[in-house]
């Protein structure tokens, strides 16, 4: 019963990705299992708030930045949808964080959390700097 509310796309430019973060009230991630959330990083950086699962890394990604959900449960994710639905301050508060969060977020910070990850995967010996990109 959500056709008239719910617009499902297949691919938007970028241009249109873009707006769509800037027109949306917030960001609704649902993910099961997420290897490297991009829809995290451009909402954050769209300064849109966001609300996702709470499964895998996505918790410490996020930090205070996002309200969390247990994917597997539509009444968990409802109530989230409709806290930060209502609450105009929670909304102009988590975009804030998320902002802040993305701050200090580059291509070659998540290239060396890549390689970190990859480096204990193959049993090798982490540096201090390896440790403390991955919390080990």
């Amino acid at each position: 019963g959500l056709q008239n509310q719910v617009s499902f796309v297949v691919f938007v430019s970028t241009e249109e990705l873009r707006v769509l973060y800037r027109l949306s009230r917030c960001v609704v991630f649902p993910s099961l299992f997420e290897g490297a959330c991009l829809p995290m990083m451009e909402s954050f950086a769209s300064g849109t708030p966001m609300i996702c699962s709470n499964v895998t890394f996505l918790p410490e990604l996020a930090g205070d930045a996002t309200l969390f959900f247990d994917p597997k449960n539509p009444e968990d994710m409802g109530m989230t949808i409709e806290k930060i639905w209502a609450d105009d301050r929670l909304r102009e508060t988590l975009a804030e964080r998320g902002r802040k969060r993305i701050e200090n977020v580059t291509w070659d910070l998540v290239a060396k959390m890549f390689r970190a990850h990859y480096r204990r995967l193959c049993g090798r010996v982490l540096d201090d700097g390896d440790r403390a990109l991955i919390g080990d």
